[in-house]
């Protein structure tokens, strides 16, 4: 979970990518952009976790800057100390079962990725390419507000401890056939399917390529 400095926002973190210049950076969605300068902070507390780099109107993202960012994702809620490392990327397939991971909601496994190569526009133009995954009739929801940013990923294989970035969460789907109880941090708006753009897009936007 990142918060602005005045803890009325809050978004959650992708993974470490490499840029060009061979610096680190940390992903995260593109709307959570402050209207100011002000640096993200990690959960509530005062840690930085990086000031705005670039964003990708096209794709959504954009990167927090200027302190050390390892080569893991992390997994779960916001209050988990648990990261994994990032094994390998590329975009979905269809029928593939994912894990989405937010920091409000947690690391859900089971949506499958049922549609593919789309773009949507949720306010800000033309968003993609990406894919959408469905979480399949449960009581609960997959994804809400408060999780973009966060990864979405499968596992690198039983017991391996890494994961394979498939894309980032971008918004949830609003129709009422999705709409379910939120999961983890209530309080919030939250589907069982969700948009998410894909790893490759993300990369060749912003110029990154993500850490292993």
């Amino acid at each position: 979970m990142i918060v602005d400095n005045i803890g009325t926002e809050g978004c959650s973190t992708g993974w470490t990518v490499q840029k060009s210049n061979g610096a680190r950076a940390l992903l995260t969605s593109g709307h959570c952009q402050h209207r100011t300068s002000s640096p993200w902070r990690a959960g509530l507390s005062d840690r930085v976790v990086g000031n705005e780099g670039p964003r990708s109107t096209a794709t959504d993202s954009m990167t927090l800057e200027g302190q050390s960012y390892n080569p893991t994702v992390y997994v779960d809620g916001w209050t988990s100390t648990l990261g994994l490392p990032v094994h390998s990327w590329s975009d979905p397939v269809l029928g593939e079962v994912i894990c989405e991971d937010g920091a409000f909601s947690g690391q859900v496994c089971g949506p499958v990725v049922d549609e593919v190569g789309m773009t949507v526009d949720y306010g800000f133009g033309a968003v993609g390419p990406g894919f959408t995954a469905t979480l399949p009739t449960t009581s609960h929801a997959s994804a809400g507000e408060g999780d973009s940013g966060g990864p979405a990923y499968n596992q690198a294989g039983r017991g391996s401890g890494q994961v394979k970035l498939r894309g980032m969460i971008a918004a949830r789907n609003y129709n009422s056939q999705y709409v379910a109880p939120c999961v983890g941090v209530t309080g919030r708006e939250c589907s069982r399917k969700n948009y998410h753009v894909n790893v490759n897009a993300i990369n060749s936007a912003l110029g990154v390529t993500p850490v292993t």
